[in-house]
């Protein structure tokens, strides 16, 4: 953040990650604008304009609604944006390719953490190019390993993933008057996620997902984050999710279900939409059956409620 940093918060603060990213401001000395979020998107650009925002705050859910309400707009603020950082939950990466094209001159990042740890991994996908699934670095005061279940530490890979741990001086002391609930995530100064992850040779982490949403597909582990990424690159899709499905040979299969574009809505094609992801995707990461819905349910920080769709 500079000195004179300006940043627009169109988060919940009920949440940890516009919270927090107002404490950074106060602390800076810097200037905040709250909004309840972007879907009154002409008070959200008056807001821009008249204070003239150098930064955003948002979950990618917002971003992406900011995109369908008005296209390419943002891109008006090239020269005035100094970054734009997201976070709660993984950028679609048409997304990323989008706000890269409209703010080259920006400095993009998509952080990964939790209420429990804040923001323990930084993803600068405007200047760091990595596979799909990774969420970048570790911050400075974060160190990361990966266990098996019963908290051991193991060298994960991407065949073989480990369930992400974190250190460090940000981490919460516990949670209020809960000692067993705690410690039930918290030991030896670590707290255990329950999402799956690994490290590559270069130091960049990646995230599968949470250990309950990763399909295990006799014995390959798929993220549902890749597979909705990849169906989201339909011109013809608003939104999608994927869910594991009970299979009597390989255990779990993907199954997508999806929302069809308004402008689609009559010449909307199944079999071509098949045909596209199956040009995208590994013949094992393909869903076993596709389901057309009219929303996707989601929290209202923008993450899938996937348990509804199981």
């Amino acid at each position: 953040m500079k000195p004179d940093n300006i940043e627009i918060i169109p988060m919940p603060l009920s949440h940890s990650h516009g919270l927090r990213t107002v404490y950074a401001n106060i602390l800076n000395g810097s200037s905040v604008i709250l909004i309840d979020g972007v879907i009154r998107t002409k008070l959200f650009f008056q807001l821009m304009d008249q204070y003239q925002a150098t930064a955003i705050d948002m979950s990618p859910a917002i971003l992406n609604i900011l995109f369908k309400l008005t296209k390419d707009l943002i891109g008006k603020y090239r020269g005035q944006l100094d970054y734009i950082e997201l976070g709660s939950a993984p950028l679609l990466d048409e997304d990323k390719e989008r706000l890269m094209r409209l703010l080259p001159e920006s400095r993009l990042y998509n952080f990964y953490g939790s209420t429990e740890a804040g923001r323990t991994c930084t993803y600068d996908f405007c200047h760091e190019k990595a596979a799909p699934g990774c969420i970048g670095k570790p911050a400075v005061n974060a160190r990361y390993i990966f266990v098996d279940s019963s908290r051991n530490e193991i060298e994960a890979t991407r065949d073989n993933p480990g369930l992400i741990a974190t250190a460090g001086s940000q981490n919460m002391a516990g949670y209020f008057h809960e000692p067993e609930l705690t410690a039930s995530v918290c030991e030896n100064g670590y707290i255990y996620t329950t999402d799956l992850g690994y490290c590559d040779e270069n130091g960049y982490i990646y995230c599968l997902g949470r250990q309950d949403n990763v399909i295990n597909c006799g014995g390959i582990k798929i993220s549902p984050d890749e597979i909705e990424a990849e169906v989201m690159r339909c011109p013809e899709i608003d939104d999608c999710a994927c869910v594991p499905m009970a299979d009597p040979l390989q255990g779990q299969v993907p199954r997508v279900y999806y929302v069809v574009s308004a402008e689609a809505e009559d010449s909307f094609d199944e079999k071509a939409f098949m045909r596209f992801i199956r040009e995208r995707l590994d013949a094992n990461k393909l869903p076993k059956r596709v389901t057309r819905i009219d929303k996707i349910p989601r929290a209202a920080n923008g993450k899938i409620l996937r348990a509804q769709l199981m």
